[in-house]
């Protein structure tokens, strides 16, 4: 964020901030409406959760410093650097807590499994270049490959779940209104 040249970063932080939000309040509305007994589909909560695992999956490999514990226009204090892994471990915890929902169909519990282990190799690479207090770990890092059995485990249940599908790939089908901006894929 120091950088005012480094587009990427300081660009995306307003949008990030209110997806933070947004994501936070819709999980929280969802769960209200669920413990209310007026949420009529119960998985309609997965996708916030795999939704705000995402953006808080982001904002850990993203920025080194987050306000999280804030609300529209009432400001929070900043994580900090040293503690930024916490935003990854929220990540790993809204997708638990999306995994549990009652009713959860097969496709939402792919996601779930694929974000969960996303963040969890995302946590264990914060680990692998970060010390004590967030403070970057010496260069080069002597074991810089990354084994996180949570996030194989996850993986390994995401495919099995994906059944014959287990060939998948990702393919970006360019629409009229992202071939401006080639950066996105």
């Amino acid at each position: 964020m120091s950088d005012p040249f480094n587009e990427f970063a300081d660009a995306a932080f307003p949008y990030m901030a209110e997806a933070r939000w947004m994501s936070a309040n819709a999980v929280l509305r969802l769960k209200g409406f669920n413990t209310d007994n007026t949420l009529v589909d119960k998985n309609d909560l997965a996708p916030g959760l795999l939704y705000q695992s995402i953006i808080f999956t982001a904002i850990g490999e993203i920025y080194d410093d987050f306000v999280i514990a804030s609300d529209k226009t009432v400001g929070g204090p900043p994580v900090g650097e040293g503690n930024m892994s916490v935003v990854l471990d929220s990540a790993i915890a809204q997708a638990t807590e999306g995994l549990a929902v009652a009713g959860l169909s097969n496709d939402n519990r792919i996601r779930l499994l694929m974000m969960r282990a996303r963040a969890r190799h995302s946590k264990a690479i914060w680990a692998k270049l970060n010390g004590a207090g967030g403070a970057p770990a010496t260069t080069p890092v002597a074991t810089p490959l990354v084994n996180d059995a949570g996030a194989d485990a996850d993986a390994a249940a995401a495919l099995t779940a994906l059944g014959t599908l287990s060939d998948y790939k990702f393919k970006l089908t360019p629409l009229t209104q992202t071939l401006g901006f080639p950066v996105v894929g």
